[in-house]
């Protein structure tokens, strides 16, 4: 296997459980300690009782069940793991442009598309089960998305089964290796109240009967956004950047569009964006350590610095005068709690 000249930094600190590296035909027991270590396209990760591993600055989060061995395909734009048996259960945040992060067995890969989904190689075929997102599914010239609450079977020949609903006993095997999550803010709109937002609720397209979901409002006198959902000053609670915290949301558009997420930054008297591409006719979700958020101008020059203060939200979408529908849900803020 080629080496792309990308590494993947595997933090020591975050490691749980058991894990060997192979590399190059020799073996390394890796352990909970200070510092990292660059992974490699070829290099092996093998688990015999089960072991969670953190990439990239928690970028993408990996739980390894027992019997598990997932190889590093490449790693010059993300992240491609080949699952050769067991399971994987992935977190991964939603990827700037030309980074990408797959999963693929010997009979079919799956794409993420912002996500926490696991996946499962052994002798009757493969399978996903998507809990966050969305993930693509390909195998033998067939593609198929894989919404949130949906598990998506290949047999040994390549051949994909229509999604179904899955249950969350499919993932329980990976509850004592994941990070757990302390919510700091919540809107989901199902119950009516919009947390702080401003806008109007809207059946159209919920995921499920009955779901609520806010409904992005025409943006006047904006000559680079057409639509917006925004959560002004005042309304939101106080939420301070820290290693661990992200925002997550999910946006559902008819048509291909370009969002802007924007956050206050009180503290530094600034606003912090992240912009993402939207490839329109289903949910996605988006996920961001905010942290990772950046300024305007000279983002370089102006990170964000942990206890930064975030005072309001706002969600931009699409060109002036497109009026296609933009639906907002599951907006949370939460902070990864490591093992």
């Amino acid at each position: 296997m080629s080496d792309d000249g990308g590494r993947l930094a595997l933090a020591l600190q975050r490691l749980a459980g058991s894990l060997v590296l192979e590399r190059g035909g020799e073996r390394r027991r890796l352990q909970r300690a200070a510092g990292e270590v660059a992974l490699r396209p070829g290099d092996l990760l093998s688990s015999a009782r089960g072991a969670f591993v953190s990439l990239d600055g928690g970028a993408f989060d990996l739980c390894l069940d027992r019997g598990t061995r997932l190889q590093v395909r490449a790693a010059r734009s993300g992240p491609f793991l080949g699952l050769e048996q067991g399971r994987v259960l992935a977190e991964v945040a939603t990827l700037p442009s030309g980074r990408r992060f797959g999963v693929v067995t010997r009979e079919a890969e799956f794409h993420v598309l912002g996500t926490v989904f696991a996946v499962e190689a052994g002798a009757g075929g493969s399978r996903v089960v998507v809990a966050e997102g969305t993930v693509e599914a390909r195998a033998g010239g067939q593609t198929v998305r894989v919404p949130a609450g949906r598990a998506c079977a290949s047999d040994p020949r390549g051949r994909l089964a229509r999604p179904r609903p899955a249950s969350a006993e499919e993932l329980a095997w990976a509850e004592a290796l994941a990070p757990r999550r302390r919510l700091l803010f919540e809107a989901t709109f199902d119950d009516r109240k919009l947390r702080g937002f401003v806008g109007a609720l809207s059946e159209a397209e919920a995921a499920a009967p009955g779901d609520l979901c806010l409904r992005l409002q025409p943006l006047a006198g904006n000559r680079f956004w057409g639509q917006w959902a925004h959560a002004p000053q005042g309304r939101l609670p106080s939420l301070r950047a820290a290693p661990g915290v992200a925002l997550q949301f999910s946006l559902w558009t008819e048509r291909p569009a370009e969002v802007l997420l924007q956050a206050r930054n009180e503290t530094q008297g600034k606003d912090f964006k992240r912009s993402f591409a939207h490839p329109g006719g289903f949910w996605k979700t988006f996920t961001v350590a905010l942290m990772d958020l950046s300024t305007y101008y000279d983002p370089g020059k102006h990170p964000v610095r942990e206890g930064d203060l975030f005072t309001d939200l706002e969600v931009y979408a699409c060109e002036p005068g497109d009026a296609q529908v933009v639906l907002l849900d599951d907006v949370r803020v939460y902070r990864k709690l490591y093992r």
